[in-house]
C-alpha cells in the first residue's frame, strides 16, 4: 500500500494533496520490530511516518473505512494512558519521543525491562528545601494547578540522568549533576515508564528562573511541602528525603 493510499483509505483525507510541504518529505519517525509472539504469531516491522498536523477543517472531515476502524479521537499523551493497554501506550510514548528528537529511533520489541519514558526529579539544597514547580492549570497534562517535582519526558536515547539534568535546567534554570534513583518501591500514582531520581543542588538563589512551562519555581522547606496542592505521591516520597537520602550517601 502506497504512502498515499493508505491516508485516503484509512482517514478519507489525501494528505499528500492537503500537506504536501510535510508528506513530500517522507520523514521516517519510528521502525517498529514486533518479535513473534508478542502481539503476533510472526515477526512483524512497522514504519511510522509524519503526516503533519490536521487543522480543524480537515479532522472535521475525517470518513473511516468502517469495515477496519469505528472510532478516531485526539487526545493528549497524558489522557491516552487511560485509554490505551500498558505495551499500546508504551509504544505511542516510544514514537511521540522519536517525533520530538527529529531522528528516527529503532524500537525492539518487546523492550527491555528497564526501558523508561519520563521523569520526575526531587531536588534538594543544603538547608533542606525541595524544588517544586507549580504546573499550569490546563486540561490534558497530569496533576493541573498542582505543586509537582520536576518531570518530563525522555527525548531521544537519553539516559534518565541525561533526561533529568536537562528538565531542572529548562523548567527551573538550575544546574544539577549529582543523582541517584530514589531507593524504595515507586507510588501506584507514578507511571511504570517513569523514573523517579534524587538530585542536590548547591548554587546561588539567583539561578532559579521559571522556563517556559508553568505557573512558578521555588525550593520549599521539606514541612512546608504538604501545605501546597500536591499530588498524594508527595505523602510517599517526603519521609524519604526527611531521612537524609542523597545521592552521595551510600544505602
Amino acid at each position: 500500500m502506497s504512502f498515499r493510499t493508505a491516508h485516503r483509505e484509512e482517514l478519507g483525507l489525501d494528505l499528500a494533496a492537503e500537506n504536501p510541504e510535510v508528506t513530500a518529505r517522507r520523514r521516517l519517525v519510528a521502525v517498529i520490530h514486533e518479535q513473534a509472539g508478542t502481539e503476533y504469531p510472526v515477526p512483524v516491522c512497522s514504519y511510522v511516518f509524519d503526516g503533519g498536523v490536521l487543522t480543524p477543517e480537515q479532522q472535521a472531515r475525517i470518513r473511516l473505512d468502517q469495515s477496519e476502524h469505528t472510532e478516531f479521537r485526539f487526545e493528549t499523551a497524558h489522557n491516552w494512558h487511560s485509554l490505551m493497554g500498558p505495551d499500546r501506550y508504551q509504544r505511542l510514548l516510544q514514537v511521540l519521543r522519536a517525533h520530538r528528537s527529529g531522528q528516527a529511533l529503532y524500537f525492539e520489541r518487546p523492550s527491555p525491562e528497564d526501558d523508561f519514558e519520563g521523569i520526575m526529579v526531587l531536588v534538594t539544597d543544603p538547608a533542606g528545601r525541595l524544588l517544586m514547580h507549580h504546573r499550569d492549570d490546563k486540561p490534558g497534562i497530569a496533576w493541573p494547578g498542582y505543586w509537582t517535582p520536576i518531570g518530563g519526558w525522555r527525548e531521544a536515547d537519553e539516559t534518565p540522568e541525561e533526561t533529568a539534568a536537562r528538565e531542572v535546567h529548562e523548567e527551573s534554570g538550575l544546574t544539577v549533576t549529582r543523582m541517584r534513583p530514589v531507593p524504595g518501591p515507586q507510588h501506584d500514582l507514578v507511571h511504570p515508564l517513569t523514573r523517579v531520581l534524587h538530585a542536590l543542588w548547591d548554587g546561588p538563589e539567583t539561578d532559579l528562573q521559571l522556563g517556559d512551562e508553568g505557573l512558578a519555581v521555588r525550593m520549599v522547606p521539606l514541612d512546608e511541602v504538604p501545605l501546597l496542592k500536591v499530588p498524594p505521591y508527595m505523602q510517599h516520597y517526603l519521609p524519604l528525603l526527611a531521612a537524609g537520602q542523597s545521592p552521595g550517601r551510600t544505602a
